[in-house]
């Protein structure tokens, strides 16, 4: 199917730049979307990470300095019976707390647990949650430490402590100083510097009880069997998509190791993809200019180059016409122009040479005319001479059959009265003036006087001929069968060894007459089956008494059997066998014979 170059480049530009770069510009908003969200995943991280240091950690530092500090006053332990003492250090403390939310507390608890000290003075409770536990913790650490956040007396709220032990001069156990804040202040800067509105903060616990501490009137506060927050943690991910009540959040999880939990902000992911969405827009608006910019380059660009291929056809379809009239039909400088430069100067080296070429053939023909001429005057005034001197020298060779003069006379004239009939039929083919000139001729009878020319040669080399023939009529041309009979019994006799026989056989085989001739020589190679028609062609195998030969002899026979409508056949190798040709005569249809 023909397809023209217009429909090429069509086609070019479709498949090859507009779907590829529609692929291609579709994978970079992909990859662009992704570097982008994963940037803001970075960022959400960084900031969260800078939040955790910034305030968190430096608010347990100042916490802890705070109750390394009173964990150093002697006071405590003198002052606890003294409400004048008391109140001077809950002014104290409460000028400390000054720098805190409204809800912190500070308060001294000695071992004695009905006589608690607190930054509050209206703060009436007597105990302490779980006393005896902080107590034996403080006994043993001997160090700051934080405790389990818990439910607050007072307003229900879960409160975050830290503990720190208090002893005497002589490094007795007095008690404890705890510094309580409630969780959701301690993490009020999350709250504040969010980025996002609808931003989760969570605080995952040891027993993995998760609090949200910013959440809507309808929330709960609670978010222990919304998702497995375990696995999340034991994941390590520095942020990880989750789905929580049916909305997509990006998980950031952040470990206070002070306080021994976890720190959870939850970003909805339709908050980063809308803020992204802006970069997305100028993105695709960047990449369909730059396609339609490429497009239209790439149009004008591909059109400007069809049409001067289009020229250039045209101008080469007038050269196959035959009109070498020279033509400058590129427009622009580049590889075009010079190639119709050289087109030009290829149409005046074609004009020249072909004006050479006429010249020469029409030389040259008058030359072929000449030598056909002669080589047909050479062929007809010597044709009737050499018959004689074939004649004579036969008769010679029959009154001395032993004198080797007279054969070698007798093979030399047979061998050129074989050249100059074998020409002759040559040269009537190239002319095409051969006709089979339909006549009734006996194959048999043309064997036996092919034989009888050739039979002091046969006895010559000891050979022996065998014919057997079952029907040998058919409807051809004389002069031709017979040269195509005389040289395959010639090649048969040049080709065979001394001593031999040579069978020739002719038999009816469905809608051919097929006369068939074996020799006693070597054989035809397969190999050497591809040269074995062709014109003035030798093989390597030579004949077995030093005969000459021309390589026209199967050539002829070839086109002569073609001519006929037949063929020769060549029957596979088979060594010590020697070569068995075939040739198939077609028999008329209606059976004339």
């Amino acid at each position: 199917m023909w397809i023209s170059i217009k429909d090429q480049f069509r086609f070019f530009i479709i498949f090859v730049i507009l779907l590829p770069f529609i692929t291609l510009g579709g994978l970079l908003l992909k990859t662009f979307h992704e570097e982008i969200l994963n940037l803001k995943k970075k960022e959400q991280s960084l900031l969260i990470q800078s939040i955790k240091e910034n305030s968190i950690d430096k608010q347990i530092q100042d916490i802890e300095k705070i109750l390394k500090i009173y964990s150093r006053n002697e006071r405590l332990a003198a002052i606890t019976g003294s409400d004048r003492q008391k109140r001077i250090l809950q002014k104290e403390w409460s000028i400390v707390l000054s720098f805190f939310s409204k809800e912190t507390e500070i308060y001294y608890a000695p071992e004695k647990e009905d006589s608690i000290i607190s930054s509050n003075p209206h703060y009436n409770v007597k105990k302490i949650p779980a006393p005896s536990d902080w107590f034996r913790r403080a006994r043993k650490d001997k160090e700051i430490f934080w405790t389990e956040p818990y439910i607050s007396e007072k307003k229900s709220e879960l409160i975050l402590s830290a503990v720190i032990p208090f002893f005497d001069k002589e490094k007795a156990f007095q008690g404890i100083v705890c510094f309580d804040i409630p969780l959701k202040e301690f993490f009020q800067n999350f709250k504040e510097e969010s980025r996002y509105k609808d931003e989760k903060i969570l605080a995952v616990l040891n027993n993995f009880t998760v609090i949200n501490f910013k959440r809507e009137f309808n929330e709960p506060i609670e978010y222990n069997n919304l998702y497995n927050w375990k696995e999340l943690i034991k994941s390590r991910s520095i942020s990880r998509e989750i789905i929580i009540q049916d909305s997509d959040f990006y998980a950031f999880p952040y470990y206070i190791e002070r306080l021994d939990l976890y720190l959870m902000s939850l970003v909805p992911v339709n908050q980063i993809k809308e803020e992204i969405r802006p970069f997305i827009r100028i993105t695709t608006i960047i990449l369909a200019g730059c396609f339609l910019f490429l497009y239209f380059v790439s149009f004008f660009f591909i059109r400007r180059i069809i049409d001067n291929i289009m020229n250039l056809n045209e101008y080469m379809g007038d050269i196959t016409r035959g009109n070498y009239q020279l033509q400058n039909c590129i427009k622009g400088k580049d590889e075009f122009l010079t190639l119709n430069k050289r087109l030009n100067m290829m149409v005046e080296t074609l004009s020249q040479n072909i004006k050479q070429l006429q010249e020469n053939n029409a030389q040259m023909e008058k030359l072929v005319n000449l030598r056909t001429t002669m080589l047909h005057i050479i062929s007809h005034n010597t044709s009737t001479p050499i018959t004689i001197l074939v004649n004579n020298s036969l008769e010679l060779l029959n009154e001395a059959p032993s004198r080797e003069d007279f054969k070698q006379l007798y093979n030399a004239s047979g061998n050129l009265k074989n050249l100059i009939e074998n020409t002759m039929v040559y040269l009537k083919l190239e002319e095409g003036d051969l006709h089979t000139n339909s006549e009734i001729i006996d194959l048999a009878v043309i064997t036996n006087q092919t034989y009888q020319m050739y039979e002091p040669l046969f006895l010559a080399k000891s050979l022996h001929i065998e014919f057997e023939a079952d029907d040998t009529e058919w409807i051809g041309n004389y002069f031709l069968v017979k040269t195509i009979i005389e040289n395959l019994i010639d090649n048969a006799l040049k080709y065979s060894f001394p001593g031999g026989t040579v069978y020739i056989r002719c038999y009816q085989q469905s809608q051919y007459l097929v006369w068939q001739i074996q020799d006693c020589g070597p054989g035809i190679r397969e190999e050497e089956r591809s040269k074995l028609y062709k014109r003035f062609q030798k093989l390597s195998t030579n004949p077995t008494g030093g005969e000459k030969t021309t390589g026209l002899g199967l050539h002829l026979v070839k086109r002569l059997m073609n001519l006929f409508g037949g063929d020769i056949l060549l029957e596979p190798y088979v060594p010590k066998k020697g070569a068995v040709f075939s040739l198939r005569f077609p028999v008329p249809q209606d059976d004339s014979l």
